[in-house]
C-alpha cells in the first residue's frame, strides 16, 4: 500500500546536472523522458544508486533502462541494464583494444605528416 510499484521501461536522457559536490566527488542528476508501454511518456529527475558499485553514467541522449512508479512518476535507473554497468563498459574497452592488435597492419608506414598530426592531439 504504501511502497512503490517500480515498473521497467526504457527512458532517452536528456540533460544531466550537477546534483553535489562532496570531497572531490561529484554526483548528478538526469532528467530522463520515460516511455512505459501501453502509458503515456513523462519527464522526471533519476539520480544515480546510491550505491553505485556496477553503475556506468549514460550520456545526455543515450536511451537506457529505468524503473518507474506510475502513480507518483518517481523514476530510477534500471541497475540491471548493461548499458548501465561500469563492468560491461570495461569488458568491451578491452574486447575493443585487443581487437585493434589483431587488425592487419597498414599497407604503409606512417609518415611524418601522420607522426606530428597524432602529436597535435
Amino acid at each position: 500500500m504504501f511502497g512503490k510499484n517500480w515498473q521497467r521501461a526504457e527512458g532517452v536522457v536528456l540533460a544531466r546536472d550537477v546534483a553535489s559536490v562532496t570531497d572531490g566527488s561529484i554526483t548528478y542528476r538526469y532528467i530522463v523522458e520515460v516511455w512505459p508501454d501501453g502509458l503515456e511518456s513523462f519527464r522526471a529527475i533519476a539520480k544515480p544508486p546510491i550505491i553505485a558499485v556496477d553503475f556506468w553514467p549514460p550520456d545526455v541522449g543515450q536511451t537506457v533502462g529505468v524503473l518507474f512508479d506510475a502513480r507518483s512518476h518517481s523514476v530510477r535507473f534500471d541497475r540491471h541494464d548493461p548499458r548501465l554497468s561500469a563492468r560491461a563498459h570495461e569488458r568491451n574497452r578491452r574486447l575493443r583494444f585487443d581487437a585493434a592488435l589483431r587488425e592487419h597492419p597498414r599497407s604503409r608506414r606512417a609518415s611524418d605528416a601522420d607522426r606530428l598530426e597524432l602529436l597535435s592531439f
